[in-house]
Parts: C-alpha cells; structure tokens; sequence
C-alpha cells in the first residue's frame, strides 16, 4: 500500500504526443520532487526532416533520454502509452549503471509502458553522427568518413534556442560542408537542456563528484535520444557521439561514459561513444595529418563564448585569448603545425603574451579537466616541431618551465555560482514560485552552464 501511495503522488506521466510534420510535441504531468527538477510541461523537438513516417514506438525516446534521469533520481515512476522494447531494456541498464556510479543518490524509479513493442529490426548498415564542426565531431568524422555518415547538430543546447543568427550561420555552412562531403545533413531543435532547472538539479552536485547534472548524466544520452527518430528514417545502424574526454582522464564520471552510452539502443540501431582513446591533442594530430595527406581545411569551431559579432559568426570563434577554449585549440593547431588563421581563427599580435598573462594572473577558472587538458599540449609540447607563429615558440617554452594548477577563479560570476551550488541542497525545499524566481536570475546572469 506505501509503494502504491508513494506512486500515486510521484510520479511523471505523458499525457499526449502530437506529430506536427517535422515538430514533435510531449504534455506531461509531474507530480512529486521531481516537479521542481522540471521549468515546464511541454517537451519539444523540430527536425528539418518530416518525421510522419516514425514508428510509434521511437517518437518518445527523445523525451524519456532527458526526463528519465530526473525521475529516477527523485524515486518517481515514468508512465507512457508505448516504447520500442530495446530502448526500455536500455533504459534499465543505464538506470543501475548510474545507482552503482553514483550510489548516494539512489536511482529508483520504474518505466510503465501499455504497450511494449518488439521492433525486431535488423541492424542497418548506415550510419550518423553528431556533428558540431570542434575538434572532436571533426576527428570523428574523419575517422568514419567512408562510411559517409548522416550529419547531425543540435541547437538547444551548447548553442541555446535564442541564438538564432548564430545557429542560421552554422547551420548553412555544416550544409555545405555536408554537401561538398556527398553527406546528408540533418538539424535539430529542442527544449531538451532548458527543460531541466539546472539551479536545482545542483542539489546532487556533490553526489556526483562535484560535477554537474548535465555533464554527468544528461548529456550523451540526451544528445544521442534526440536522433532517434532520424535514425529510423534514415534506416541507421551506428549512431555516433564524438567523446570530449579520454580514458587517461581521471574523472569517474567521464571514465564510464563509454559504458553509459553503449548501452543505449532501439530499433535496429547502436550507439557508440567515439575516439574515447584519443586525448585531444592527438585528436589534432589526426586532423593535420589528414590535412596534409587530402587537404582538409574547413574552420574549426571551438569557441566556449556564447556572444560573437557578425564577422566572428562566420567561424564560431572568437579568436580571443579571453576565451580559454580558443587559447587552447589555437596552441594545439600550432603544435600540430597548422597555421590556425586557416582553421577559422585570427591570430593577432599579442595573443601568446596574452595567453602567458591569463595564466599566470589565474584570468580562467581551472578545473580538473580544463588542468588535464592544458597538461596534455604540455605533455606534447616536448616534442614540437616548427611552428607556424615565431611568438608561440616563446610561450611554449615558458608553458613547459610552467606548473599548471587548478585555481579557483575570483571572477564575480563564478563566486556567485559556487555559491549557489554550495547553497544548492536547500533548492529542492524552497516553494515553487521562489524556485522559479532563483532559476530565473541565475540564468539572466550567465551562470549557468
């Protein structure tokens, strides 16, 4: 009777799917913890492509990718209408793979589908990827070019829903580069991240190796959910998810997201968690070595800054030595050999001495994989070769007399946001309506990540 009531007041359920041509659209309910983890009762997804013709059984797999772990980790039970048999039975694997990675916050929860429908599809031999034009995407590309493999972005996330100039550049230049390829290419949009209230998901911060919700659980398998229907349409058999980190990174989380994501499955088609044993510099290494070999030269995109001018739009970086993440794909192409002003970036004088100054005045907030990341060009930087800029031999020189350490920045926006994680436990306590005021000056102000 206690499992019974406990269900009865936690619980999510879907109360409609509308297929609208290309547009998906999921009402829920919540009732239960989980509400406040949750900004809305409205799921969304818009392809480029009708998505008519989709079985059933795959339409809501892109919503339970996001919404499932929110439950599991509030106890609550998930009901639907119907569900592709190997996306359920996925489903459970990673839920107990998550309970043993993260077992203080105890995953509990159960999916209750009316209809479980065996697919039994035979697997395809077509393939897809994630594609956003950085460093990792273009290794994978690479790596599985001849299989000419579908390409896929994502807007909703990493690049948000109001970015839409942004999104219009970066979408008519992945097209071309698609097409000049002889690859399809295919767009997404979605409330998928802006769904879940990051603010109070901080709440498990701790539990999670002092890491965040959407980089411990919620991206590659919400990533990944999201192209399932596109799958069935373009009769997929290997969906692949470019890896951002590597095995000889010491982060629990990331060491098992190979296993997370190779566990996801429906239909006929497998997903599979790409160039896990390759650190990003030798991801760059790769890249200049099919460069040379086939004269490969399209930009690079790596900005980790959401705001760039009309010029800078063009290339999605800021070239700046403001911007960590340009900083270090630009000395990474530079060890490589590649001249980085031919790879969507521009150098300007000043910019290694700029660089040397952010780190040695801690301008950037180090965390264990931004330290790992920086040690991997140290690391590769003994062995250089020539580089294309005089300026950077100076610097890297001075990088390997140089002691790399996680530093907490003293910049306003991130003190304000450990403060909010610290707080963050007493967010699941607070009313609704103060929930909501906190997540909204928390996102106004760019904390969020």
């Amino acid at each position: 009777m206690t499992a019974f009531i406990q269900s009865f007041l936690n619980y999510i359920e879907v109360k409609s799917t509308q297929i609208r041509d290309n547009y998906l659209l999921v009402d829920f309910s919540c009732k239960g913890p989980a509400k406040k983890f949750l900004t809305d009762n409205r799921f969304f997804v818009q392809y480029n492509v009708s998505i008519k013709e989709v079985p059933e059984q795959f339409l809501l797999i892109p919503f339970l990718s996001t919404v499932c772990p929110i439950a599991w980790a509030n106890h609550a039970d998930m009901y639907i209408d119907v569900i592709d048999k190997a996306f359920l039975d996925s489903l459970e694997e990673i839920q107990s793979l998550l309970a043993a990675l993260f077992p203080r916050i105890h995953f509990n929860g159960k999916t209750h589908a009316r209809r479980i429908i065996n697919s039994s599809i035979k697997p395809a031999e077509n393939s897809m990827m994630l594609f956003s034009g950085g460093v990792d995407s273009i290794t994978t590309y690479l790596r599985h070019k001849l299989e000419n493999p579908v390409l896929v972005s994502v807007q909703g996330a990493d690049m948000r829903l109001g970015d839409n100039e942004r999104w219009q550049q970066f979408t008519k230049e992945t097209a071309e580069f698609a097409s000049a390829n002889g690859s399809k290419y295919r767009n997404v949009r979605s409330n998928f991240y802006e769904l879940v209230n990051h603010l109070t998901a901080t709440t498990f911060h701790r539990d999670l190796y002092n890491e965040e919700w959407w980089v411990a659980i919620m991206h590659g398998l919400s990533f990944l959910g999201l192209c399932a229907p596109l799958t069935i349409l373009d009769d997929v058999g290997k969906l692949y998810l470019a890896t951002s980190a590597t095995k000889d990174c010491n982060k629990p989380h990331l060491s098992d997201n190979p296993r997370i994501d190779k566990r996801i499955r429906w239909g006929g088609t497998i997903c599979s968690h790409d160039g896990y044993e390759m650190s990003r510099q030798q991801k760059i290494y790769f890249i200049a070595e099919h460069a040379r070999k086939h004269g490969f030269s399209s930009p690079i995109r790596s900005c980790g800054k959401r705001h760039l001018n009309p010029e800078q739009m063009k290339t999605g970086n800021c070239s700046s030595s403001a911007c960590e993440k340009c900083s270090r794909t630009i000395l990474g192409l530079e060890l490589a050999g590649l001249d980085p002003n031919k790879y969507g970036f521009q150098i300007t004088d000043g910019f290694f001495s700029a660089v040397k100054e952010n780190l040695e005045n801690h301008v950037w907030n180090f965390d264990e994989i931004d330290e790992f990341m920086w040690g991997d060009i140290q690391r590769h930087a003994r062995n250089r070769g020539v580089l294309p800029h005089d300026e950077a031999e100076e610097f890297i020189d001075w990088l390997l007399r140089t002691k790399l350490e996680i530093v907490e920045s003293t910049n306003l926006k991130q003190i304000v946001r450990r403060i909010a994680i610290t707080a963050s436990p007493m967010f699941r306590y607070f009313p609704d309506i103060l929930c909501r005021i906190n997540r909204a000056v928390y996102e106004h102000s760019g904390l969020q990540s």
